[in-house]
């Protein structure tokens, strides 16, 4: 791991709220995994404003097992998404 993938890591780990400002192809999204990984059952929210960037994180998390949702403005007016 990066330097700053490992303090977001443990910060997250230690409960603590993380904000990830880093370049593309930086290592982001193993700051989301590794945390939901250790702890299953936990809700992980990302905010990206690229929708690449989203799918790119959905398809990472889902190859690891991890439910995952997208919400941006293509996405359906529909309550039922929020029902786990």
């Amino acid at each position: 791991l990066r330097q700053f993938q490992l303090e977001v890591v443990l910060a997250t780990l230690n409960g603590q709220d993380s904000i990830i400002t880093a370049g593309t192809g930086s290592g982001k999204t193993l700051c989301i995994i590794i945390p939901i990984l250790l702890h299953l059952g936990t809700v992980t929210m990302t905010i990206s404003l690229l929708k690449r960037l989203q799918a790119t994180q959905v398809l990472e998390s889902v190859k690891y097992g991890i439910n995952t949702l997208s919400i941006n403005e293509d996405t359906p007016n529909d309550l039922s998404l929020w029902e786990l």
